[in-house]
């Protein structure tokens, strides 16, 4: 028992503690999940190769599909 008397009796340290602990693992999930995210909307290369299932290579298809991709397609301000 005489062993404990010589630990502090304040938990302030210990509550800091505990949340610098969990805004580091908050951190570690948020990076995770984003990281997996990036993967699914931004394409792999540039430009898309057909197995690929990103959201932005969905969107490359679907323009490419509009015919609007031609080199030479112009375009005009409209102004007022």
């Amino acid at each position: 028992m005489e062993f404990f008397k010589g630990f502090p009796q304040r938990e302030e340290g210990q509550t800091s503690v505990e949340y610098i602990l969990l805004v580091g693992a908050m951190a570690a999930v948020i990076f995770s999940i984003l990281s997996n995210l990036r993967g699914r909307i931004l394409p792999g290369s540039n430009p898309c190769p057909p197995e690929d299932r990103s959201m932005g290579c969905g969107l490359s298809r679907i323009v490419e599909s509009l015919g609007t991709t031609d080199p030479n397609f112009r375009y005009f301000r409209i102004r007022k």
